[in-house]
């Protein structure tokens, strides 16, 4: 995956998981996609990168939450 696209879907995936969570703040959010992002740098295979990205941002966020 080029890294335009990498950058669009990360994106997208913070853009996604900021509409859901309209209660916690947009840096906020920010910051937990772009450590998880961080996370994989090293990764090999970057196709399945932003679901993986998001569910464990969806995840983390929601565990904050409760």
């Amino acid at each position: 995956m080029s890294a335009s696209i990498q950058y669009d879907a990360f994106q997208d995936v913070q853009a996604r998981i900021t509409r859901d969570y309209a209660g916690v703040p947009a840096p906020m959010v920010e910051e937990v996609v772009q450590r998880w992002v961080r996370s994989f740098d090293d990764a090999r295979i970057t196709l399945y990168l932003p679901g993986m990205v998001e569910r464990a941002s969806r995840n983390e966020l929601s565990h904050r939450a409760n």
